[in-house]
């Protein structure tokens, strides 16, 4: 009996050992987790697509102008991101479910009209068939509908890679840029780049190694692009400038 009881109070023992080593767990994730809440910096509040619905009965267009706030506010990498995977769902499911064009049929039915003058005095009528449409657009309307859709996907999605260009100027500035070195330059620029003074007769002292095509701002302020050239590049660059200025 003693031994029971013995064990019975080491089990109770043991049993309030667990709950104060859990409730201190506990309590060390909690100040942990606000530790790490309180490192964090502020959320940026999420900004959603914001689609143009047009009314059918309204035909102005003052809904279709974007308010000057959407203008002026410019565009995030999150938010564009979000933006191209709505996109994208919206364009596969117009891939995957096409849309045939349901020609309207005439169907005939027969309509009661009354006794004519030519009919007999019995009062009877006369019976004929007319044809009555079906009530369906007509493929031209369902045509252009679809072309719309199509059209609106399209803007959409060059809309959505200007924004992210322009995000990945303003947000990301030193980032690569793909310069161009597989296109071979014409003729007239051969004829610019190369030295054609009458001194000079043998092409090869001056010869076309590389050719770098940078894109250019729509804005009228550029960023400055720093270029690493080597001594001899840099002679030859102020070389052809001199000449093609003289």
């Amino acid at each position: 009996y003693r031994d029971a009881s013995f064990t019975a109070m080491e089990i109770e023992a043991l049993r309030e050992a667990v709950r104060r080593l859990s409730s201190e767990v506990s309590k060390l994730r909690g100040e942990k987790m606000l530790e790490q809440l309180k490192s964090l910096g502020c959320l940026r509040k999420p900004l959603r697509r914001q689609e143009r619905l047009a009314n059918v009965n309204d035909t102005s267009d003052k809904e279709n102008i974007p308010s000057p706030t959407q203008e002026q506010k410019p565009s995030t990498l999150p938010q564009i991101l979000r933006d191209a995977s709505i996109l994208q769902k919206e364009i596969f499911s117009v891939l995957a479910n096409p849309q045939v064009i349901q020609l309207p049929k005439l169907s005939l039915k027969q309509v009661e009209e009354s006794p004519t003058s030519g009919a007999g005095d019995d009062g009877s009528s006369s019976r004929q068939q007319q044809p009555v449409k079906c009530v369906l657009p007509s493929a031209t309307i369902q045509l252009n509908r679809q072309t719309v859709k199509l059209v609106k996907l399209k803007n959409d999605l060059e809309q959505l890679q200007q924004r992210a260009l322009e995000a990945i100027k303003t947000e990301i500035p030193n980032t690569s840029i793909p310069t161009d070195f597989t296109s071979f330059p014409s003729v007239k620029m051969k004829q610019l780049l190369l030295n054609t003074k009458s001194s000079i007769i043998d092409v090869d002292q001056t010869p076309l190694q590389y050719r770098l095509i940078f894109p250019g701002g729509e804005c009228n302020k550029q960023d400055s692009t720093k270029l690493c050239m080597t001594r001899e590049d840099l002679h030859n660059l102020h070389s052809h400038l001199l000449t093609v200025t003289g």
